[in-house]
Parts: C-alpha cells; sequence; structure tokens
C-alpha cells in the first residue's frame, strides 16, 4: 500500500516546488484535528460509503505465497479470543456462530494473520459505529448482498497486502454463490482502507453521517438509487 520513491537527479532536487500541496496536506490535518477535538465534545461520526461488484474484483499485484484463505469456525473464533494480538472479541465469535456473520481469514502455517467478517440480512447498528455513545448505522440487506463490517491484520503480519487478498478472494467465493455486491463504510479520514478499498475495486458512493445532540441521534444517508440495501438508524 506505501510506494516507494526513488532519489531524483540534482537538477529535481533544485527544481522549485509548488507550494499548492503542502498547504492543501496541511489544510486537511487542520480539519481532521478539529473534527477530532468536536467529536471529543459532540459524539459524531462521518463515513464513507464503498461498494464492490463481486465481478468486478481486482486481483492484487503483490503475490501472497504461503498463505492460505478459508472461512474461520464458530471454535476457531472463540480460541482466538484469548489471543489479544487477534482483536476477535468474545461478541464477533458469538456472530459467528450465530450465523449472521462469516469470517473469512488468511492463515500462515497455521496462525492467523488477516481477516474479514462479512454480514447477511439485518446489520445492527451497534456493529457499524465508532463509538458506544452513538447509535450506529445499520443496513438492511438483500440476500445479494453482504456487507463487510471489519477487516484486521495482526500486526506482525502486515505489509503483504492481505487485506486486498481478502477481499478479493471472498469475492471469487461469494460471486460462486450468486452474491453480487459487497458494500463497506469507513471513516472520513482512514485513508489506508480508503486505498486498499479502491485498489480492490470498490467505488466510493457518498457518505453517512450521526450526530449526538443531547441524546437525540441526528442521521445523514447517501442518495443510493435502486441499491439492493438499505440504511437503518440504530438504537
Amino acid at each position: 500500500m506505501i510506494a516507494s520513491q526513488s532519489a531524483g537527479t540534482s537538477d529535481e532536487v533544485h527544481r522549485p516546488t509548488r507550494p499548492a500541496a503542502p498547504r492543501q496536506g496541511q489544510f486537511t490535518r487542520v480539519v481532521e484535528y478539529v473534527y477530532d477535538k468536536f467529536a471529543r465534545v459532540v459524539p459524531c461520526d462521518i463515513t464513507r460509503v464503498y461498494r464492490l461488484g463481486v465481478d468486478h474484483r481486482q486481483q492484487p499485484a503483490i503475490a501472497a505465497d504461503g498463505f492460505d484463505f478459508r472461512f474461520l469456525s464458530p471454535g476457531e473464533m472463540r480460541g482466538y479470543c484469548s489471543e489479544p494480538e487477534t482483536n476477535i472479541t468474545p461478541e464477533a465469535a458469538a456472530l459467528v456462530e450465530s450465523g449472521t456473520v462469516t469470517c473469512f481469514a488468511a492463515l500462515k502455517d497455521g496462525t492467523l494473520a488477516a481477516y474479514a467478517c462479512f454480514a447477511s440480512g439485518l446489520v445492527d447498528g451497534e456493529h457499524n459505529r465508532a463509538s458506544r455513545d452513538l447509535a450506529g448505522i445499520g443496513l438492511r440487506l438483500d440476500d445479494s448482498v453482504r456487507f463487510l463490517f471489519k477487516a484486521f491484520a495482526v500486526p506482525s503480519f502486515r505489509g503483504h497486502a492481505l487485506m486486498s487478498w481478502l477481499i478479493f478472494r471472498a469475492a471469487e467465493y461469494y460471486a460462486s454463490i450468486d452474491v453480487q455486491e459487497i458494500v463497506t463504510t469507513t471513516g472520513w479520514t482512514n485513508r489506508a482502507f480508503q486505498i486498499s478499498a479502491e485498489r480492490s475495486g470498490f467505488v466510493s458512493s457518498g457518505w453517512t453521517a450521526e450526530l449526538n445532540l443531547f441524546g437525540r441521534h441526528l442521521h445523514r444517508y447517501p442518495a443510493i438509487v435502486d441499491a439492493p440495501f438499505e440504511f437503518v438508524a440504530g438504537g
């Protein structure tokens, strides 16, 4: 996900640079700083909506040699709860056991390296919120859609494009069972995931927002016409 840069020639080093880009980067950082401070006082969340037609999945350029990709069983999920580095909670294990969520994983020599959790049917807002002060934004999905609500790479395995491979392999599987689309949301400042998602074939489809104003939850949803899913206010 991080592109390497080669050193330039001496002419390039001394060539004047345009000031617009630094100013834009600084402005973005200021906006993010103000947003973070505001969210600490007034609970709020702004997310981007991404959609992936499974037939438009993009295979990563980096090979994933030595990794196995498969779904985790409920028993495996419960076992990983005792390993803090996996970031798997008992609540996530219970969702997999209930059958409403599946967890697709990358493993190397039997060790969990990364995983992505997909939900079907009705997604409760509590599984799609930034903090407990928010009700979250739920979704009601048609049978042809899955919602990617958590993706995580174990720190020691980062740098292998595993998120992109998980999305690609999961989309490949879902295409085989007539699921047509994967939808997900991510925080508007989560640039790392946004870049990974777009490289995997996801397309940005608008914004959602929630504001907790003195206990009153205000929601905003994008106007997506004829989508096989709909947003549902949490809480």
